[in-house]
């Protein structure tokens, strides 16, 4: 196990030097930089150059990314060509709203796709079945974009029952910490719904299939032969063996709450890093769009090194492999 940690530490590292190198050189590749920005303002061509000079856009693209490359090493991701701060500030103000959004939207995802998927799984072909594989289907289909659209116009313009957009109310601050607490759930509602909603249609169908797929394994038959109860069949034999797929789905979730947060974030004016990445990119901030990237797919990566660690502990199959692949 422990020479497989490391295996897939070391391809951790160069899968993410790889990304941010990709991201690096395309968006330096784009036509124009950030200075550009400032041809309308009274910056005279002087003051533009010596701009660029600071930033070390003047240099030649190889020796920038050097230069990059050593900073990011150091944990230095430097300053911000738009909002002229420190990028690890700003990333610091944006983990937080990401994170609560992410793991209420995972929770949401989790609790709907769970449900649907078991429910429809021992209900095989029946009325609530065909429902829920419909809902499911539904969910799956539609974008994240439509649906945060369509939950700000139902539950914020015609039944105004939550916000429809940003993290707290005018003057939280001034509210004791239970009643912030409950301000940003109630500004939380229709981000993480949406978004959790969005991608619980595949999780349950893949947590059907799966289920159906373990209740028809011959030791399943065995044990319902020996009169074990269904409850007990379910909830220690066949949930035990489905888990393994499912654990690998929720590895490739991972990517898809990232990008739909980027786009539930835009939508509901949530201040996280979605909403940044999108911001620098369309400023053009580097440091920023660099920072968001290696962020983002740090979090994948270890998303997925989690998954195969917790499915090498769910599935013996997995950990005998890994232990004779193991060096001796």
């Amino acid at each position: 196990m422990t020479s497989f940690l490391l295996r897939r530490l070391g391809a951790s590292v160069l899968l993410l030097w790889l990304v941010l190198s990709a991201v690096f050189f395309i968006a330096h590749a784009t036509p124009g930089d950030p200075s550009e920005l400032f041809e309308d303002s009274r910056m005279t061509p002087a003051e533009q150059a010596n701009l660029r000079r600071i930033y070390g856009l003047d240099r030649p693209l190889l020796e920038q990314y050097v230069l990059w490359l050593k900073a990011a090493v150091r944990g230095d991701w430097g300053i911000s060509m738009v909002q002229n701060r420190p990028v690890a500030e700003i990333l610091g103000g944006a983990v937080l709203p990401t994170f609560a959004l992410a793991t209420s939207a995972l929770a949401i995802q989790l609790g709907v796709g769970f449900l649907f998927g078991v429910a429809g799984a021992l209900r095989r072909d029946r009325p609530l079945d065909h429902v829920l594989r419909v809902l499911s289907l539904i969910f799956f289909s539609l974008p994240v974009f439509w649906l945060s659209l369509m939950a700000i116009l139902l539950f914020a313009v015609h039944w105004p029952l939550f916000p429809a957009g940003g993290m707290w109310s005018i003057g939280a601050e001034s509210l004791s910490p239970l009643a912030q607490a409950r301000d940003l759930l109630w500004h939380l509602v229709l981000p993480a719904s949406a978004l959790g909603l969005a991608f619980s249609g595949f999780l349950a169908r893949y947590v059907r299939s799966s289920l159906l797929e373990a209740l028809g394994q011959e030791h399943i038959r065995m044990a319902r032969a020996r009169g074990i109860s269904e409850r007990r069949i379910l909830g220690i034999h066949a949930l035990r063996y489905a888990l393994s797929p499912v654990i690998q789905f929720l590895a490739l979730a991972i990517p898809g709450l990232l990008s739909g947060s980027l786009i539930t974030e835009v939508v509901f004016s949530w201040p996280g890093l979605g909403r940044v990445g999108f911001e620098a990119v369309i400023g053009r901030d580097y440091p920023v769009i660099l920072a968001t990237t290696a962020f983002a797919a740090i979090l994948v990566i270890a998303g997925n090194l989690a998954a195969d660690l917790a499915l090498a502990a769910v599935d013996p199959r997995v950990r005998d492999a890994q232990m004779s692949r193991a060096p001796a």
